[in-house]
């Protein structure tokens, strides 16, 4: 059998709503990664090209570019028997996916993308990222209703576009580039490739050593001249910076998420009949006030084990790197969050409490929902019903859970996060008082439950005091950046 040409990325794509779309993006992409990316622009046999399965089994990212209407499916869809069809086509060989082709026909109902989702699907080791339009009245890509065999592609992160032609991927191919895995094309770091493989067959391994650090200094004189968030922003580099440290910056910067400024109401609002529900302590999580933001920058994960680890210099368990940090005290967040300032000049911080609330309920476009994303719990939240008892990781792509509308994880549930916000009476601050509810003048705010906690303590508007100095296992933070 003749060798096939391996591809780094695959694009799939409904032809009817998003082949303008798709090959709008290989073209955007292209430059990057030239002559890598599988694009299947033709097809005259009808019959599903077994090239592009073998190509979706060797490739490192799957890019599945939707359109409104490009996963509506019938009552038939659902049938257990055309279930069983395409989970066959997911786990088969090859050699049985070719024949199972050639037996059904090129006439035969074939949905050629439900094939490509549910053959990626089948990889572990693949990277999927489906690119859909952005949440309206009438589209959310995580409630899509989907037949067995693909729903799981709902439980990815998405990356987001416009569906106004005049924005349509405005922002979207920054974005995405940060999350493929496929590495683009460098032609001078292949150059020093090549030179350091002939100093390797000829200095054995006094080559290894040559190479090694020039890699290294290649790859911080790279990252150094990155830039970060929205392109507009360079980062003042320490001059002291390790390249761990300069991998973990990246790495927070990437997972930061843009929150528009805007006012909001914060706290539980009242029922219809003036009362509240059962799950709000009038106490504290009342009156509603109203609080303005400004534009700001926001994790969308709680920091890491490892994020921590590599900036602050500490060993950590491999195993617990995607683990939630927790067990540190209000003032140490702080110190972490000045560090990353001293490495990059850049104003990390804690979010205040009215940031966190704002960012929790969705910004400036809220998704006016009892928990952060959604008023079920259990499709938003790691808590006292479903967590096991312990915290679960920081990585979309290995989690169940959905967003919010701003992209932000696990705001609700996980760990509860510390704010950077005095714990006071919302009456009090109303009314201009200072005098703190709890006799503990240290006490700060934490918000959005935990794994340990009941549903009720998940809410947007859920509040609780913590002294600055305690450090508890449940509780960990997340950073922001101000514009």
């Amino acid at each position: 059998m003749r060798k096939r040409k391996k591809y780094d990325i695959f694009i799939s794509y409904r032809r009817k709503d998003t082949g303008d779309k798709a090959e709008h993006l290989k073209d955007l992409l292209e430059p990057y990664y030239r002559n890598r990316i599988s694009f299947d622009k033709e097809n005259l046999t009808g019959l599903f090209d077994v090239a592009l399965a073998d190509r979706i089994d060797q490739c490192t990212d799957f890019l599945l570019v939707l359109g409104k209407d490009s996963l509506v499916f019938e009552e038939k869809d659902f049938a257990p028997d055309q279930v069983k069809l395409y989970e066959d086509f997911g786990k088969s060989s090859l050699e049985a996916f070719e024949q199972k082709i050639i037996k059904l026909g090129p006439h035969a109902p074939i949905d050629f993308v439900r094939i490509e989702i549910v053959r990626a699907l089948n990889r572990k080791d693949i990277h999927i990222i489906p690119i859909v339009p952005e949440k309206t009245d009438t589209f959310v890509f995580e409630n899509l209703r989907l037949p067995p065999d693909i729903s799981q592609i709902t439980r990815y992160e998405a990356v987001f576009y416009s569906d106004n032609p005049n924005a349509l991927f405005k922002n979207t191919v920054a974005t995405l580039r940060t999350h493929l895995r496929s590495q683009p094309d460098r032609p001078f770091i292949r150059s020093i490739k090549i030179g350091a493989a002939i100093l390797l067959i000829a200095l054995a391994g006094a080559g290894i050593l040559y190479y090694t650090t020039n890699r290294q200094q290649e790859q911080l004189k790279q990252l150094k001249t990155a830039t970060a968030l929205d392109g507009r922003h360079y980062l003042n580099w320490s001059k002291d910076i390790t390249l761990e440290q300069l991998k973990a910056v990246h790495e927070i910067l990437d997972n930061m998420v843009p929150v528009p400024g805007g006012t909001f109401l914060m706290g539980a609002a009242p029922t219809e009949n003036g009362n509240y529900d059962t799950d709000v302590d009038t106490e504290t999580e009342t009156p509603q006030l109203e609080q303005s933001v400004k534009s700001f920058w926001m994790g969308k994960y709680e920091v890491s084990v490892s994020e921590w680890a590599r900036i602050m210099g500490e060993s950590y368990e491999a195993s617990e790197a995607s683990l939630p940090k927790t067990s540190v005290s209000f003032d140490e967040c702080r110190r972490f969050a000045e560090k990353l300032y001293h490495l990059t000049a850049l104003q990390f911080s804690l979010p205040t409490e009215a940031e966190w609330e704002y960012a929790a309920r969705g910004g400036n476009k809220p998704d006016d929902t009892k928990y952060a994303g959604n008023n079920d719990p259990d499709k938003v939240a790691w808590y006292s019903r479903n967590s096991g008892g312990s915290p679960h990781v920081c990585d979309a792509t290995n989690s169940p859970m959905y967003c919010n509308s701003l992209n932000l994880y696990d705001m609700s549930g996980n760990v509860s996060e510390w704010c950077d916000t005095d714990f006071r009476r919302y009456s009090d601050l109303a009314s201009g008082s200072s005098e703190p509810l709890v006799i503990d003048p240290d006490s700060k705010v934490i918000r959005g439950g935990n794994y340990d906690s009941e549903a009720y303590e998940l809410t947007v508007y859920h509040r609780e005091p913590m002294n600055a100095y305690e450090k508890v296992e449940t509780v960990g933070f997340r950073l922001i950046i101000r514009d």
